[in-house]
């Protein structure tokens, strides 16, 4: 699947859908003297529902290893950060030293959380290859994961019942590669019966009974009746 309809590209990034050239996602043009600016790029991520944390994986691929900087921008070089990317993007990880791939792995929860609640937020990337070694050396993107944890409210979603149910997903945007997990908690109730009186109180009643108290019936979430036990001292 050509994932470039997907991306926001920033400069000079294509993918190998579109040139036949690995990695996946790389530079469009590799860097040289004339043009040494990094190619830029980012995974935009958008719901209609709260953002409460998430994580993001990837594997950078470097073909070279140059060592090259010029103006401050690096040659042979692949960097992910958080947010739109400057041109030495590496807030989540990068690769600069050493060629072949690089997984990198991070959470995203302190991002997502020390700012307003939001809807969206996206993971930059800066590439650079060198069109001036021999053979040129691309830098780019194998692959990537993004995992967001939202906050939906509990009203919107279907209650389950006894017996058999049945959950259909209906997606505006499908698309290849999407995957969709439904989890559930589901609390078994017993019956709609009052449980059976207490043995006993909770605790020896010296000064004053207690107003009120319960005990659980074999650890088993239920309905809870409660019964008030009052002295005929005690005025209402």
């Amino acid at each position: 699947m050509d994932v470039l309809p997907f991306l926001r590209v920033i400069d000079n990034v294509t993918t190998m859908q579109q040139d036949n050239i690995k990695p996946a996602i790389h530079c469009a043009r590799p860097q040289s003297e004339n043009m040494s600016a990094p190619s830029r790029f980012t995974i935009p991520v958008t719901t209609p529902y709260p953002i409460v944390g998430g994580s993001f994986s990837c594997r950078l691929v470097k073909e070279g290893d140059s060592k090259i900087r010029r103006e401050g921008n690096p040659r042979d070089f692949a960097g992910v950060t958080f947010g739109s990317p400057d041109f030495f993007a590496s807030g989540l990880g990068s690769f600069r030293e050493g060629s072949g791939t690089k997984d990198i792995e991070a959470s995203l929860d302190s991002y997502l959380t020390r700012r307003q609640v939001s809807n969206s937020y996206e993971i930059g990337f800066a590439l650079s290859g060198n069109a001036e070694s021999s053979p040129v050396t691309q830098s780019g993107v194998e692959s990537f994961k993004s995992v967001t944890d939202l906050q939906v409210s509990p009203h919107s979603l279907p209650a389950l019942s006894r017996g058999r149910n049945v959950i259909r997903y209906v997606d505006s945007s499908p698309q290849e590669g999407k995957v969709v997990r439904v989890t559930w908690k589901y609390s078994v109730v017993d019956s709609n019966n009052a449980p059976a009186p207490v043995p006993g109180p909770c605790r020896p009643c010296r000064e004053r009974p207690p107003v009120a108290s319960f005990q659980s019936c074999a650890g088993k979430p239920q309905r809870t009746w409660t019964r008030v036990t009052a002295c005929p001292t005690i005025r209402s």
